[in-house]
């Protein structure tokens, strides 16, 4: 959390979403800043995430 804070001092929150690329199921996940909206460390990965 430290290095989000760097890039916009605030609140930042975890967001997991499902979707498809190219037919294959697939899950991004990213920190994103509840004010500005801004994105930091997206990463997919392949199959949905469950559990939540």
């Amino acid at each position: 959390m430290d290095k989000l804070r760097e890039i916009e001092q605030g609140e930042w929150k975890k967001v997991y979403q499902n979707g498809y690329s190219n037919g294959n199921e697939v899950s991004i996940h990213y920190f994103q800043h509840t004010k500005t909206g801004k994105v930091f460390n997206v990463k997919v990965k392949n199959q949905w995430s469950t559990g939540w």
